[in-house]
Order: C-alpha cells, then sequence, then structure tokens
C-alpha cells in the first residue's frame, strides 16, 4: 500500500491526465496551460464543513470549487462539489449545507464526450447519476482517480458522444453531443419510465 501510495504521489496529474485523454477527447487550447490546485474555495475551516467530514470519516478535501450541475428537470443549478478522500458532496453554494454525498466506492463509471465541452457524468450504483458541468473537468477527474487508486476502486472512463444516464429510478435521458460551426452543440432526451406489463395470470 505503501508503494502505491508514492507512485500516486510522486505521478505528475497533468501528465497522467494528457496520456488518458490522447487520442480520446479534445481538448480546448487552455486545457492544456490550466494549473491543478485542488481546494479552491478553502472551506476546511468551516463548522459544519469540519462535523460532515468527521462524521464521514474522511481525512482531507482534495477538491472544492463550484460548479454546474443539471437536476432532472433539465434546469442548471449551481453548487459546490467538495471531493474528499472517501466522499463526492455536492453542497449548496451559500449555505454549503449538504445535499448529496456519493461514496466514491460507489462510483461506476465517468462518462464524456469526445468534444471539447465541460460536460460530464458521474455513474453511481443504485443511485441516480450525477450530470455535472466544469470547466475544471480534468482536474475533477485526475482527483477522482487518485481517489479511487487509493480506495483500491475500479472506476471506468468512458468516452462517447451519446449515451444515457439514470435521472431517478427508472427513467433515463439520453446526451447527444455533435461538433458545429458554433463549438459543441449538447442535446437532452428523456426516456421515459417503462410501464410494466399486467400480467394475464
Amino acid at each position: 500500500m505503501s508503494q502505491l501510495k508514492n507512485e500516486i504521489e510522486n505521478e505528475d496529474p497533468k501528465i497522467r491526465m494528457d496520456n488518458l485523454l490522447a487520442g480520446k477527447k479534445d481538448r480546448r487550447r487552455s486545457s492544456a496551460t490550466k494549473e491543478f490546485h485542488g481546494n479552491y474555495l478553502r472551506l476546511e475551516n468551516k463548522k459544519n464543513i469540519q462535523n460532515m467530514m468527521k462524521k464521514n470519516r474522511d481525512s482531507r478535501i482534495v477538491f472544492c470549487d463550484t460548479i454546474a450541475k443539471i437536476n432532472k428537470r433539465n434546469k442548471v443549478q449551481e453548487r459546490v462539489l467538495l471531493i474528499t478522500n472517501r466522499n463526492i458532496y455536492n453542497l449548496d453554494p451559500s449555505s454549503y449545507k449538504l445535499l448529496r454525498k456519493i461514496e466514491i466506492n460507489k462510483l461506476t463509471s465517468i462518462t464524456m464526450s469526445t468534444l471539447p465541452d465541460n460536460f460530464f457524468v458521474l455513474c453511481v450504483r443504485d443511485e441516480y447519476d450525477y450530470l455535472i458541468v466544469s470547466s475544471r473537468k480534468t482536474e475533477i477527474l485526475s482527483c477522482i482517480i487518485d481517489c479511487c487508486k487509493r480506495l483500491s476502486h475500479i472506476v471506468e472512463i468512458r468516452f462517447m458522444d451519446n449515451f444515457n444516464y439514470r435521472i431517478t429510478e427508472g427513467v433515463r435521458r439520453e446526451l447527444r453531443f455533435r461538433l458545429t460551426n458554433e463549438g459543441v452543440s449538447t442535446q437532452l432526451f428523456q426516456r421515459q419510465k417503462q410501464k410494466q406489463k399486467k400480467s394475464n395470470n
């Protein structure tokens, strides 16, 4: 375990992400020059954050920044995304009240397009998925990969321009990306929950 920890700490996260995304995802020019700072909002001294982390046995904040999430009604909501060594938290940006907790061990995959956009989906076992928009998506992905390695948890990284994700129990939404003259076009199509067939018995 100590050898793995040393490998992670000695690994340059930007080089690792360049290698991971090369040939799989187009990136904006500015993406290559962005520095990774992790804890942008510095919330570790807030009492409610300390209590939340203590309750969930978190030892440190690895990433914290304001992001946008797309809810099940297709509405854009500003949120704070706080990632620790064990959990991913969705916080209210005004009060920092906890709105959702995702255990990193419950992540099954992270899905994004092959195009230069800022969307990605966290797919969660036995829960609804989480659609996020952030200009720091590469850094967020790097932080989650680090945490998964330390927890010996495998999460699949998927690149596709047309995919479904779960917004509620039994309801999925289709997300389509395409390149236009104006940039990347993103379209959302909801697939309604299928009604169970009545038994003839």
